[in-house]
């Protein structure tokens, strides 16, 4: 399927003005994710009620996902005006939510030039093999592929050892230093314990989200003689529909901070997350081709492991779609 080419103009001309940073907007933002984190980690801690323990744990899950669009934001350069500022605030933010600035530059970036491109490495989402990669492997090599992929592994232990792992022993020694001096301030005040219980669940749904934005039924996935960013924005980049109800729907969609609007992010990651939902609501009929994701339908497909080019669907080894 391609896009019109009328269509295509028209809607890089309407993305384009989303771009640029809002300062105002943008330290509210800021100013509101560190607020839910001390008022979340405050009531869990302090507050000595079941009730409030619970609604100050659900506030310390929404901050995480919070910070880390804000850190997004940063490392894409679009959060400030500033520029200059970004790298010094995400040291900060970064240690909130379990990031290395620099790891996740690099390998963002990377994911933006190659996502859905078959003939790049797919390490930066999920189902990153095709069915033909997987065959051509030994033995061995599809057993541990199989079982690193596994949901009940994947969406468990992975965010543990994507966070407190693989970003730490990448991170450069100035971001390990910002990681263990807010590891020790939490510590001494009693409540490094209560912050990781609650990061470990938020990093969780992080993955499930972070699998809905390329690993659902339909998504487009090319060779790189065929493959076109553009295309992969709109065909290959989910909106994710979070549930609407009342204060629930939008302190979601708040936390969200508009990583459910993934195919405007990749058709023009300069638009900061909070003019994403704008971008998307002021010309719908533009994106009405967009693939929608519910959350739902998102958990419903965790098995999904690989790419079969053959019948454009994704599977799981040795199981049926």
């Amino acid at each position: 399927m391609s896009l019109d080419p009328t269509l295509r103009a028209r809607i890089e001309a309407h993305v384009a003005r989303y771009a640029g940073a809002r300062d105002r907007v943008a330290i509210a933002h800021l100013a509101g994710a560190l607020a839910l984190w001390a008022g979340g980690l405050a009531l869990v801690a302090w507050s000595g009620h079941v009730a409030t323990i619970v609604l100050g744990a659900l506030l310390l899950l929404g901050a995480f996902l919070k910070l880390f669009m804000v850190h997004h934001d940063m490392m894409h350069g679009c959060f400030l005006r500033e520029r200059r500022l970004h790298y010094p605030l995400a040291l900060l933010v970064g240690s909130l939510c379990h990031v290395a600035p620099s790891v996740w530059r690099r390998e963002h970036d990377r994911h933006h030039r190659t996502s859905n491109n078959l003939d790049e490495p797919q390490d930066g989402q999920t189902a990153p093999w095709t069915l033909r990669d997987y065959a051509a492997k030994p033995f061995w090599v599809r057993a541990a592929y199989r079982s690193v992929n596994h949901p009940a592994v994947l969406f468990t232990l992975g965010p543990i050892v994507y966070f407190f792992g693989f970003m730490r022993v990448r991170a450069r020694l100035i971001e390990n230093v910002a990681q263990v001096s807010l590891w020790y301030a939490l510590y001494r005040a009693d409540l490094l314990l209560i912050h990781l219980a609650v990061f470990v669940p938020a990093g969780v749904l992080g993955f499930v989200v972070f699998h809905a934005q390329h690993t659902f039924d339909g998504a487009y996935r090319r060779r790189a003689s065929a493959w076109d960013p553009f295309e992969n924005a709109m065909l290959g980049s989910s909106l994710l529909e979070l549930p609407r109800w009342p204060v629930v729907g939008r302190f979601l969609s708040y936390c969200a901070h508009g990583v459910e609007y993934h195919h405007a992010h990749h058709l023009h990651p300069g638009i900061p997350g909070y003019r994403l939902a704008r971008c998307h609501e002021d010309a719908l009929a533009l994106f009405d081709q967009v693939p929608r994701v519910s959350l739902a339908r998102a958990f419903s497909t965790l098995h999904y492991a690989l790419y079969d080019e053959a019948s454009g669907r994704f599977i799981f080894p040795g199981r049926r779609s």
